[in-house]
């Protein structure tokens, strides 16, 4: 069975992290490579362990 993918928060906080991404050059935030990746990975854990069910796709 599985969730629909567009109530998936992994995809959503990766969708954020590209528009972070962007972003940071855009309108000039001064955020290294390492921290984002830090953030980035930390978030992937948190959903990870939280999730449940598959992806519907």
């Amino acid at each position: 069975m599985g969730k629909d993918w567009w109530k998936s928060r992994t995809l959503w906080a990766n969708v954020v992290a590209l528009v972070t991404i962007y972003s940071r050059y855009e309108l000039g935030f001064d955020i290294s490579v390492e921290e984002t990746a830090a953030v980035l990975v930390s978030i992937g854990l948190f959903f990870r362990a939280i999730t449940k069910e598959p992806l519907k796709w």
